[in-house]
Parts: C-alpha cells; structure tokens; sequence
C-alpha cells in the first residue's frame, strides 16, 4: 500500500460507507480547518481534517450522514492505515530524515548535511501579500534584504495582474521597510525600481538581488523585454544608490541570475583580491564590480534537477573554509513523496494535478572557499511546501503550485538566519535558523 492513489482507496470506502447510517439531513459539528477552494458539502472533507484540531465548524452535507462515536473512531482509524495523519503532521526538517535520494537517483555530488538551519517558518507567514489594486495587485516574490541603521530593507518583485500591459502580468520592484524584519510597511504607493526603459518592456523588472561594497548598494534584476527582431529575452541588469531610496540605472550586464558573492551581511566579498559571482553556467571575477571576466563552470549539469541559483554566501561563522550556494532544484526520491502526500492529504489536491505541478525546494550547494571553482557536494533540501500559502497561489485557486524560492533573501542579523522567501510565487514569507551549536563553540 505504499502508492498514494492505493492508500486513498480504503479512506474513500470507509467515507461512502458511512453515508449508509443516515436518517435524516443534519449539521454535525466536526472539526475541520477551512480552505476557500474545498466545498462545505463533500463529506471527504471529514476524512481529510477530522483529526485537526483546530476549531468546530458547521457542516452542512448533501448526503444525509450522521457520525455516530463508532464512526467517528472508524474514520480516524483509517486516516492512521492511509498515512494521512502520520509524517505529514510533521513535515519540518530533522537530519537524516531521507532515507533515500531526496533530488536523484543520478546523484553525482556527495551528500551533506546542511550548514545553516534546520528552519523554522514563521507562524504568521505570509509577511506581505498582494495589494487590492494597481502595480502589485497580483503577486509579491522574491525578496531581498539588508538592514542600513537599524532598519530593514525589502525590495521584492511584484506583478501587476492588468495583462493589458503585458500578457504573462508585467514585473515591478518594490521596497517595504520594517523595524523589526517581520512587520513591513511599504515605501510609497508606486515601485521603487520601475519597469520604464527599453531593455525592461514589456516584461517589466524582475528578481532583485542586493548587496554593498563601502558606501554604495547595489541592485542587479532581471530585465524582460523585447528583441529588435521579435520574440521575448532577459537580461541581467544593475541599479546603484547611496542611500537605498534614489537610485542610477546603469542597464544590462552580465547573465541571469548572476549572484554576487557576499558575507552574511550582504557585502560583496573578494577572494584573491577580485570580487567573484555565480550564475547556472559560469564562475565570473572582477576587480570593480562592475566588468566582468567570465569562466564556464556548469553548475546546472552538475546538480541533477537543478532550476536556479538563489545566493552565495561564504565568511559564515564556523564554517570559514565553504562557499555556500543556495538554489532551487526539482525534488526527487521520499521528499517529491512527502510534498506530494502534504498537498493531497492535507490540501485535498488530486495526485493527477501533482504528477503536473512544477515542485521547487532548496539546498546548499557546497563549495570550496580554497578552490571556488570546485563543487564539493549538495545538501538535503533545507527549506520545502509544507503550507498552505506555498501550494496555491500564481496559478490560482484549486491549481497547485509548490515552490519555495528564495532569490538572495539570506541575511544573518542578532546571530539569527534570517530567510526570506517568496511561497507559490504569490507571497512573501519568513523562515529564521539559529546558529548551530558547532558554530557557537568556535566564536
């Protein structure tokens, strides 16, 4: 019974063969936790949260079902035989916790324990949503943060869903700032880095990334735009600023998803004199940050389901002798299992909408700070969808979407990892990490 889809079969006879104890309709009060998308009359809805305890809702059912107390025990011993109330209860990261691959049974790098974390999610994600209306009315991703004078500073990519400007909904950047890096209240009521030059139309500015170097930020994002021949492209472009609110453009540079190496503080770090940068492709190295000599290295061929590159960090305490990566990948082995068993279980999604969806997790890509260019191995996945705000957003209610994406919203503040991440392409959200007990003992 280890396939899902066979699990499933004696929860839904257990559920039909309740209906036959019916006398008349009837409102019970069972406990269940609300979706917007998960009708009120389909009795599974029973099955799938009876035992979440998490308040009494009235039900109202077509059929005409009365839950006796043996029922009642009936179905929640099923939930038990169909693994639905098991692992999925608790999905958060414990080492070892894959017994199996967790990205592929094609596997070339070696398998490490992960060096920051484990994560915990913020209990009050998301931290910021959509807007009602204008500019950022549809989605709010792929953060990036740096404190300047005790404040937080978020630029995000937000989506405009009037696709009268461009039809996959136009891409612009916003800056939120917070006291705290939990609470946020927006800058001003328009983008910070608007979509107005030629190399950002139509598709607008996408995915900033932030760093500093002395006394000047620097913003890199993604330009969207059209070809002079026709068809769509993307280029890799760069914004500086003295103060994080004026800000220069300077235009295209360099590939997508270029990522600057920083410390954990977000300043742009030189190894051998020269400031170093990944991308999918290439290791780059420069001398001004600004001109870059590029040399191939494939991280994308040599990490089995690889999709993109979020972050490089090295100088992490205790752990001076790694260049860390962070990127998404596809999941494969007992964690696609475990996503897959959350979202149907729990989400009350179809397995046939899972074997469609696209599914982003993200590891550690471990490097050697002595050789940048070699690639030690990869960790298990450190940050995954658990929640319901990381299953279901861009593609709208009742399609699932399973991403995680972190960008390069790594930042260490207070002896705290603080990650921000954007959930279902849709949110923003918040996962915080202590320093590790190995990383405490060498301070």
């Amino acid at each position: 019974m280890g396939d899902i889809k066979k699990k499933s079969i004696f929860l839904k006879i257990s559920v039909l063969l309740s209906t036959r104890f019916q006398l008349k309709r009837n409102e019970v009060n069972i406990p269940v936790k609300e979706h917007e998308w998960q009708s009120k009359e389909d009795p599974f809805i029973i099955a799938d949260y009876a035992n979440e305890k998490k308040g009494v809702t009235k039900v109202k059912f077509s059929k005409k079902i009365i839950l006796t107390l043996p029922l009642k025990f009936f179905l929640l011993t099923s939930l038990y035989w169909t693994g639905c109330s098991s692992r999925v209860d608790n999905p958060g990261y414990q080492p070892g916790k894959f017994s199996e691959s967790s990205l592929s049974s094609q596997q070339i790098c070696a398998s490490y324990s992960p060096t920051l974390g484990p994560y915990t999610k913020y209990e009050f994600n998301p931290i910021l949503k959509p807007t009602s209306h204008g500019w950022e009315s549809m989605n709010v991703f792929n953060p990036t943060v740096i404190v300047k004078d005790g404040k937080f500073y978020m630029f995000y990519r937000a989506e405009d869903k009037d696709i009268t400007k461009f039809k996959y909904y136009r891409s612009e950047i916003g800056l939120a700032i917070s006291n705290d890096g939990i609470h946020w209240e927006r800058y001003q009521d328009s983008p910070i880095i608007p979509a107005a030059e030629s190399y950002e139309l139509p598709g607008g500015c996408e995915d900033p990334r932030l760093f500093k170097h002395q006394d000047t930020y620097y913003l890199w994002y993604t330009g969207y735009h059209e070809l002079d021949g026709g068809g769509l492209t993307v280029d890799q472009c760069m914004a500086i600023s003295k103060d994080l609110i004026h800000w220069d453009k300077q235009g295209p540079r360099g590939y997508k998803n270029d990522t600057i190496l920083v410390n954990p503080y977000k300043e742009a770090v030189q190894l051998n004199g020269k400031f170093m940068l990944y991308n999918e492709q290439h290791i780059a190295y420069s001398e001004d940050l600004i001109h870059w000599d590029y040399k191939p290295l494939d991280i994308k061929k040599q990490i089995p389901g690889f999709l993109e590159l979020c972050s490089a960090v090295t100088e992490i305490p205790g752990e001076e002798d790694k260049i860390i990566l962070l990127a998404a990948v596809k999941p494969e082995g007992s964690i696609r299992d475990l996503i897959d068993e959350i979202a149907i279980c729990k989400r009350g999604y179809a397995k046939s909408q899972m074997e469609k969806a696209n599914h982003y997790v993200i590891v550690e890509i471990i490097i050697s700070r002595k050789d940048p260019e070699k690639i030690l191995g990869i960790s298990e996945p450190i940050l995954y969808p658990t929640e319901s705000y990381e299953f279901e957003g861009l593609l709208g209610p009742g399609n699932p979407f399973p991403v995680v994406f972190v960008n390069s919203g790594l930042l260490l503040h207070e002896n705290k990892w603080l990650l921000y991440y954007g959930g279902a392409d849709h949110v923003i959200c918040l996962a915080t990490a202590e320093l590790s007990e190995r990383t405490k003992e060498k301070d």
